[in-house]
């Protein structure tokens, strides 16, 4: 029955959070996981995130960028990138898996400065 304007109610485990794998972390725990072992390991290379990248990780990146933003150099705008997220994310990934992916190059801009 609902009440008070409430939508339906979901089903959710017995701790009262959704159901999730024990290994599966959260975008905001992985971020400070890698923050921790960025601290730790001060002067050394963090060789890979792979392990902590996945298809939840890539949406929530996707969901906090600046759309608004220029476009990149391969001349893609957010939108039109939305447009077939899904697919996008997961090609995306799989590259990131194989080590497929390749970045593009910074366009790098130079802006004329006056004296001082």
């Amino acid at each position: 029955m609902l009440m008070e304007g409430r939508g339906p109610q979901t089903q959710r485990g017995q701790s009262g959070t959704k159901d999730r794998s024990p290994n599966r972390m959260t975008f905001s725990t992985k971020l400070r996981s890698l923050a921790e072992r960025a601290r730790r390991i001060k002067n050394a290379q963090i060789k890979t995130m792979a392990h902590m990248i996945d298809e939840e990780w890539l949406k929530e990146s996707f969901g906090r960028i600046r759309k608004a933003a220029a476009l990149g150099v391969d001349q893609m705008s957010a939108s039109k990138y939305a447009e077939n997220l899904d697919n996008n994310l997961n090609r995306l990934l799989n590259q990131l898996k194989t080590n497929a992916y390749q970045a593009q190059p910074v366009r790098r801009t130079y802006i004329p400065k006056g004296d001082g």
